[in-house]
């Protein structure tokens, strides 16, 4: 999967299930992701808002899942 700031974040999950559980590894605040609220923001969410909500620079956060999905393979 190439992760881009417009990559939907429901289908980095359809494809890696677990990475709700580890999304906290990368920053507290996306703790969200695993909350009600969080569940239903993420039909629609992108990594770009991901980044904006947890005020980081969208290419860190991507790096970051690279490499829990490299962790994880």
């Amino acid at each position: 999967m190439e992760l881009k700031p417009e990559t939907l974040l429901k289908d980095i999950i359809k494809e890696y299930p677990w990475i709700t559980e580890e999304a906290i590894k990368i920053d507290e605040r996306l703790k969200i992701v695993k909350n009600p609220v969080g569940k239903m923001l993420l039909r629609k969410a992108t990594v770009q808002d991901l980044s904006d909500k947890a005020e980081m620079d969208v290419q860190d956060i991507i790096n970051q899942i690279r490499t829990l999905i490299q962790e994880h393979q």
